[in-house]
C-alpha cells in the first residue's frame, strides 16, 4: 500500500460527488441570473415566498399622502400601470401597484 493514500468507500465517494455536483449547479444558477439580468426577479420572488417584506413596508397596495408611491387597488400609480393584484412591484426605484 503507498503511504498517504487513502481508501475511500464506495458510500462516501458518491456523498462527495453528489455535494460537488450541488454545488456546481448551485454556482451556475447564479451565474446565469447575474449574466441574463434574471437575478433581481429571482431575490424578489424568493423573499416574498419567505414572507420578507423589502423597505419596512407590507407588500399590499394602499393610498398614501399626495405623492402617491402606491395607489389604492383600480387607481393608476405614477408610471401609468393600473393595481390589479394589490401586490408590490418595483417601477422607476419607487414602490407602487401593479
Amino acid at each position: 500500500m503507498i503511504k498517504g493514500v487513502v481508501i475511500m468507500n464506495k458510500g462516501q465517494l458518491t456523498i462527495n460527488t453528489i455535494i460537488v455536483a450541488a454545488l456546481a449547479l448551485v454556482v451556475l444558477v447564479v451565474l446565469f441570473g447575474i449574466f441574463t439580468g434574471q437575478m433581481g426577479k429571482w431575490v424578489e420572488k424568493v423573499t416574498q415566498f419567505l414572507g420578507v417584506s423589502g423597505e419596512g413596508s407590507s407588500n399590499t397596495c394602499q393610498k398614501t399622502d399626495g405623492s402617491r408611491i402606491c395607489a389604492g387597488i383600480g387607481e393608476e400609480c405614477p408610471s401609468g400601470k393600473i393595481s390589479k393584484s394589490g401586490t408590490w412591484t418595483d417601477c422607476i426605484g419607487r414602490k407602487c401597484c401593479e
